[in-house]
């Protein structure tokens, strides 16, 4: 009889672990693409994944080979573990700690800046004929997942990265506490644990563009509040105009446009027209969502304005400089958002566009038009940019929204008079 019942308890167990196991696979994370089922040669100080069930869990491990000296190597592990002298994760700000150290392992846990997942980590060193060090690195995730996006690369990468690595799409580069240590990473293996012991691999992710993504503590903030940037990106070389007005966000982050434009006006007659649309003079308002102008600064050859958006959160700021051409003038115009920000739809476009723009244009959605005050200026567009500062130096563009869908949204007012030049061809 208590045999009966001790199978049966037995049954239920097992029976409730299959349907734990169940509930789990069930809400795994996608698997990596291009896996392969692998041998993996285990480091025996690999930290293990005691939460996790059936031993499905993320790991990632590298092979190091250091200058430096295995003392030096775990003073810098360990600083960087405690997070000394406000040394910040560059890999979404997580939070580390060390949780043992001896002469020759580090042992470290840690979490995720969103407070849900903890890795450990181990640093098996070995002093080298030549005086450096070799280390044996491993993470795992402790607890159950499929997929950790490069995380268990980046707990370990970031805890000895020397100033040299740098992301290029952003500028971030690693930030050293005691020794800028000098190494060269051997071998790398990342993967997972699909089921008990059965381990399938893939190629690791790039550790400078995975795992450096925050420079400092203000940064992490400022990423956190920031918009969703645009799509469809390309990192490139931008020739900003020496003329632009410049910014006061955080570590350069803002978005910006400019322009060069070929008018047949004099450069009298588009200084006039720029600088009464942005004094608002005759009733004229800004058809872009009702933004509200100001002229900064004016001179012969160069105007400066501020605008700020309709819903009074946002400044941008304007240049135009000019130079005659002819009979004629070229003007090469800039507009920079004066805040931190990621993405602003356009709006620093339509901050140039809608002081210069011409009667003919005309937005076919609903059926607004640009207003001129003083002259219906005639000129081309010859270019246009649009992009924004990822931190720092590193531009990232994007092809710039239509002009007239997105700049002419609001009707100005109807008692605006015409120019005169358009009276008199009237009469």
């Amino acid at each position: 009889m208590l045999s009966t019942l001790v199978f049966a308890s037995a049954f239920a167990h097992i029976v409730d672990e299959m349907g734990n196991l169940a509930a789990v696979m069930g809400s795994l994370e996608a698997a990596p693409e291009n896996e392969l089922s692998v041998v993996l040669g285990k480091y025996r100080t690999c930290p293990g994944a005691a939460n996790a069930i059936a031993n499905i869990h993320t790991m990632a491990q590298m092979a190091v080979t250091f200058e430096n000296s295995c003392a030096d190597v775990a003073a810098e592990v360990e600083a960087r573990g405690n997070m000394e002298n406000g040394w910040v994760d560059p890999h979404n700000n997580g939070k580390y700690n060390v949780l043992a150290a001896n002469g020759d392992l580090v042992t470290l846990k840690r979490r995720t800046g969103n407070n849900r997942y903890t890795d450990k980590q181990t640093f098996a060193l070995s002093a080298t004929a030549s005086g450096g060090c070799q280390a044996q690195i491993c993470s795992e995730s402790q607890g159950t997942s499929a997929n950790d996006g490069g995380t268990n690369l980046c707990d370990m990468f970031d805890l000895f990265c020397n100033s040299g690595e740098t992301n290029p799409q952003n500028g971030v580069s690693c930030k050293p506490i005691k020794t800028d240590l000098k190494y060269q990473i051997t071998s790398q293996e990342c993967g997972r644990y699909v089921f008990a012991n059965n381990y399938a691999g893939h190629q690791c992710q790039n550790r400078l563009t995975t795992c450096l993504k925050v420079g400092s503590a203000e940064h992490a903030m400022v990423l956190d509040v920031l918009e969703e940037p645009p799509k469809h990106e390309l990192a490139v070389t931008l020739a900003q105009y020496p003329t632009c007005p410049g910014n006061q966000a955080f570590a350069n982050i803002h978005t910006m446009a400019q322009m060069k434009v070929n008018f047949e006006n004099s450069c009298g007659d588009v200084a006039a027209e720029v600088q009464a649309r942005g004094n608002m003079e005759n009733g004229w308002s800004d058809p872009h969502n009702g933004g509200r102008y100001n002229v900064l600064q004016a001179t012969s050859n160069l105007i400066t304005l501020k605008r700020r958006t309709g819903n009074n959160r946002y400044t941008d700021k304007q240049t135009f400089a000019l130079t005659a051409n002819g009979s004629g003038c070229t003007a090469q115009i800039c507009s920079e958002s004066q805040g931190t920000s990621a993405n602003d739809g356009g709006t620093n476009l339509c901050d140039m566009y809608n002081l210069f723009c011409n009667s003919s244009e005309t937005n076919p959605q609903t059926g607004v038009s640009c207003k001129p005050i003083k002259t219906d200026l005639k000129y081309q567009i010859a270019s246009e940019e649009c992009g924004r500062y990822v931190y720092q130096n590193i531009y990232r563009a994007h092809q710039c929204q239509q002009a007239n869908p997105t700049c002419l949204k609001t009707a100005t007012s109807d008692e605006l008079e015409a120019p005169k030049a358009l009276r008199a061809a009237s009469l």
